[in-house]
């Protein structure tokens, strides 16, 4: 619960909080005005902050990625 806090009092841009393990977690974000209009690929998100997007939300439709068959 205290890191849920400390994130939260860190970015304001941060909902929610889970900590899955000290290296993996799940956060709930709202996007940024840079983010608005662009692409995943063009964000890249993985590569600037080292997160993978695992849904997008908008309003109450939600869009899950889902693993690609290799």
């Amino acid at each position: 619960m205290g890191i849920r806090v400390a994130h939260n009092l860190i970015s304001a841009n941060v909902l929610d909080f889970i900590e899955l393990s000290p290296e993996y977690s799940i956060l709930e974000i709202v996007a940024t005005r840079k983010m608005i209009g662009r692409s995943l690929a063009e964000l890249d998100i993985r590569k600037k902050f080292g997160c993978n997007v695992l849904a997008i939300r908008n309003g109450q439709k939600f869009n899950i990625f889902q693993k690609r068959k290799m």
